[in-house]
C-alpha cells in the first residue's frame, strides 16, 4: 500500500500538519473560543487521512486495471515525460509483483492507466 505514497503528498501532508500546528499555536497564544480549538482538530484529522485516503483510491485503481489486464483489451497507460503506450497481453506485457505492468525494461504503474475504449 506504501507504494502509492507520493513523494509529493507526503510533503504536503507535513506542510499541512506543521501550517496546522503554527495555527494552533498561535490560537492558544490569542485565548480563542473552543470551537476553534475544534475546528482545528477536525482539519488535523482530515490532513492526517487524506494520503491515506488517495493510497486507498490509487491501490483501488490499480487492482481494478490489473483484473482488466487479465480478462479483457488493452490499456492505455501515461507515463509523464515518456508518452502512452498500449498495454495488453498480446502485445508482451505482464504483470509484475502486484501493481505493475512490465514488458521488457519497461515497467509501469497500474493505476497509471485507463481503460481502452
Amino acid at each position: 500500500m506504501v507504494t502509492f505514497l507520493d513523494k509529493e503528498v507526503v510533503v504536503a501532508t507535513l506542510l499541512g500538519l506543521f501550517t496546522i500546528f503554527l495555527l494552533i499555536n498561535s490560537q492558544r497564544k490569542a485565548n480563542q473560543a473552543l470551537r476553534v480549538n475544534l475546528f482545528f482538530k477536525v482539519t488535523i484529522a482530515l490532513v492526517i487521512l487524506a494520503p491515506f485516503i488517495a493510497m486507498y483510491y490509487q491501490k483501488s485503481k490499480a487492482l481494478e486495471n490489473i483484473n482488466y489486464f487479465k480478462t479483457k483489451a488493452p490499456l492505455k497507460c501515461e507515463i509523464e515525460n515518456k508518452g502512452n503506450y498500449l498495454v495488453s497481453k498480446a502485445s508482451g506485457w505482464s504483470t509484475y509483483k502486484e501493481y505493475y505492468f512490465i514488458k521488457e525494461s519497461l515497467l509501469i504503474r497500474a493505476d497509471s492507466c485507463e481503460t481502452e475504449q
